[in-house]
């Protein structure tokens, strides 16, 4: 506790006999200039008004700052000041002098107070800061003695309210990565036209069964893709493949016939160049078996999965199948399962040109793969942090590019940004990058983890990374204005 002591002395004026009260109520006033919480301290400076006061000539004034809580719970006294009559203040210091009389150690002043005449004292409060001090009050208590040191009674002065704002709200800013431009946008979309053949057949047949339907969409994405105005195609492979029953051998060249059937479709329908298209074929299709059965909810499903992951001779394979459940089980995968197998995959390989923002803006929710990183990522900026807008693009960013490090990281940021904390915090454990360090710093935060937190921030300083030293500020405003 800081102390303040100041012994006063003033030339004296005549004594105006006639003044005796027991306490002077009303006559001593206070104002307090200024308040503040700093460095864990409650700092008060006030000054002690006695312009009104008239004190008998042989009174002594005790007054007693105290800071107390609002309803009256708790309190903290300071240094007393002591302010004397005339008498009162040759005879104290007569005794002091004879060695017979002490004031308090603790005096934080001592005034001979001139009675009719402006006097105050400055009085500076420097304490220990508690809680309860952010809605208080400075009150003075002061305390009377007359001749031979008799108590003539106390009094609590009215206080002046303390109210110190609440503790500071840090304002974090998270860090993000920004991608790297993407020189030239090659883009790459795979489909399947699972048309529907009869056994042993390669021509396209629009009117059997489903095969119409089937056309129309490959007729609309074609279509889409040669009047996109962003888009320059590149080529198209087409891939042909075959069920599994039958003769291999058989089967991969009624893949290639497929394949080929397909093509020319594409060539005559949409008015393509022959040499936009190549063919490949890849004979029976035993891999998109496998997916199908694994994707059913068939009771043998584990049986005809565990055939084909371990018979790798084709023929012994074909006969396992065959022989599950007296050929049950095989005749059913012709009727429902191999039909869909009778197929061609197209890949479509384009190039998009660069967008400016608002092209972006436009394509970001209907055709978001046709954007780069780099501009999916001003698309986020150009909305406001935090907002849906803002997040759903990030979101999308990690969906069509669920590996690249960039994306992931800013994904994990706008989280933070939103308000979740739990994956991001496991997410960028690992980081070794400052924005990381600063981003997990501010998640720790909010989570409560301060110590963590404040480690994180003083790590990416080190760095000179912007965000984090502001950060660092901010977390120490917020320490020091906070309650212990």
């Amino acid at each position: 506790m800081k102390k303040n002591i100041l012994i006063i002395t003033l030339v004296a004026l005549i004594i105006q006999p006639g003044i005796a009260k027991k306490i002077y109520k009303g006559e001593v006033s206070v104002e307090v200039s200024t308040y503040a919480k700093q460095n864990n301290k409650m700092i008060v400076n006030a000054d002690i008004i006695l312009d009104k006061l008239k004190v008998a000539a042989n009174d002594m004034l005790t007054i007693t700052p105290v800071i107390r809580s609002l309803d009256g719970t708790d309190q903290m006294e300071f240094e007393p000041l002591i302010i004397n009559g005339s008498t009162r203040n040759k005879v104290n210091q007569r005794a002091i002098g004879f060695g017979n009389y002490s004031y308090p150690e603790n005096t934080a002043g001592i005034v001979k107070r001139n009675n009719g005449k402006s006097q105050q004292f400055s009085y500076s409060i420097d304490a220990d800061y508690s809680s309860w001090m952010r809605s208080s009050e400075l009150v003075f208590i002061e305390s009377v003695t007359g001749c031979n040191c008799a108590d003539k009674g106390n009094i609590t002065h009215p206080g002046q309210k303390l109210e110190l704002p609440p503790p500071y709200t840090p304002q974090f800013e998270l860090a993000y990565l920004i991608p790297a431009v993407e020189a030239v946008k090659h883009r790459a979309d795979s489909y399947s036209a699972s048309l529907d053949y009869a056994i042993s057949k390669s021509d396209i047949d629009r009117n059997f069964k489903n095969n119409d339907a089937v056309l129309k969409e490959v007729d609309r994405i074609i279509s889409e893709i040669k009047n996109d105005p962003n888009i320059v195609l590149d080529k198209i492979v087409v891939t042909g493949y075959a069920s599994p029953d039958g003769d291999a051998t058989y089967n991969m060249l009624l893949s290639e016939k497929r394949a080929n059937t397909f093509m020319a479709y594409l060539i005559n329908k949409h008015n393509l160049p022959q040499n936009l298209i190549t063919t490949n074929w890849k004979g029976e299709d035993w891999q998109g078996l496998r997916t199908l059965i694994s994707q059913s909810d068939y009771s043998y499903r584990n049986d005809i999965l565990q055939i084909i992951d371990n018979t790798n001779d084709i023929n012994k394979r074909k006969a396992a199948l065959k022989n599950l459940r007296s050929g049950a089980i095989y005749r059913n995968l012709l009727e429902t399962d191999f039909p869909g197998l009778r197929r061609n995959s197209y890949d479509i390989f384009y190039t998009v040109r660069g967008l400016d923002i608002n092209q972006s803006k436009a394509l970001i929710n209907v055709k978001p793969q046709q954007l780069s990183l780099n501009e999916m990522f001003m698309v986020a900026n150009s909305y406001e942090k935090g907002s849906k807008e803002f997040k759903e693009t990030f979101n999308i960013a990690v969906r069509l590019y669920p590996e690249d490090a960039v994306a992931l990281f800013n994904s994990l940021t706008s989280d933070i940004e939103t308000g979740s904390f739990d994956n991001p915090i496991t997410g960028l454990q690992h980081t070794d990058k400052p924005e990381g360090w600063n981003n997990m710093a501010v998640a720790l935060f909010h989570k409560g983890d301060y110590q963590s937190a404040l480690h994180y921030f003083e790590k990416a300083s080190q760095t000179g990374l912007r965000e984090a030293l502001d950060n660092l500020s901010q977390y120490k405003l917020w320490l020091e204005s906070k309650d212990n």
